[in-house]
């Protein structure tokens, strides 16, 4: 089906969590035990997003093994499979947690330097003319400048005062893209968002 888009003249790019991981999923138990970030009482840092049921664990973002395992999804993806590219939810938007597991050998307080060792690792694996779109949800001057797109949402913030310029004129060669929500069936914006387009 992909090929097929391609042939067509189209692109497809793929969604990834570039945060969570499921606490349910057994088979992750392991990477979730080494590789996840840890609080200061040594427990796992958990995240809960819609259904209060379900509970995911905060991939440390300076686990190397994360990193590349992370690296690794995005070039399948794009060089096997033949995505166009990937969006990387929750890059830049959640906020960076506090790591305490000893075994990652960071300081406590060094997330975004997780995050900018993982496109280290990620964008030497392709040829500068042949590079995939990557884009990830929010905005940061820190790994902005190496992707293709940041995800801002703006239209969330419409009442408290958003400015997007503002960040576009400090970094005009870094490309912003808003994000719209319908009007009806949202789950998780509310209403008042949707009117303001």
């Amino acid at each position: 089906a992909l090929a097929a888009v391609r042939a067509a003249g189209g692109h497809v790019l793929f969604y990834g969590n570039a945060r969570l991981t499921h606490t349910r999923y057994a088979q992750r138990s392991d990477q979730r035990e080494q590789h996840c970030a840890r609080k200061a009482d040594g427990s796992l840092h958990l995240e809960q997003y819609g259904d209060r049921g379900i509970t995911f664990a905060t991939y440390c973002a300076n686990s190397p093994v994360w990193q590349q395992e992370l690296a690794d999804v995005v070039t399948y993806l794009t060089d096997t499979v033949g995505a166009a590219g990937v969006y990387l939810d929750q890059l830049g938007m959640a906020p960076p947690v506090f790591c305490f597991n000893p075994q990652h050998k960071h300081h406590p307080a060094d997330w975004n330097l997780g995050y900018q060792a993982f496109f280290r690792k990620l964008f030497p694996r392709y040829a500068p003319d042949q590079a995939p779109a990557i884009i990830y949800e929010g905005v940061t001057d820190l790994y902005g400048a190496g992707v293709s797109g940041q995800l801002i949402s703006t239209f969330v913030h419409h009442h408290g005062g958003a400015a997007p310029e503002v960040y576009k004129y400090t970094h005009p060669d870094q490309i912003l893209v808003d994000m719209l929500y319908p009007r009806r069936g949202q789950a998780m914006r509310p209403v008042h968002v949707a009117q303001q387009g």
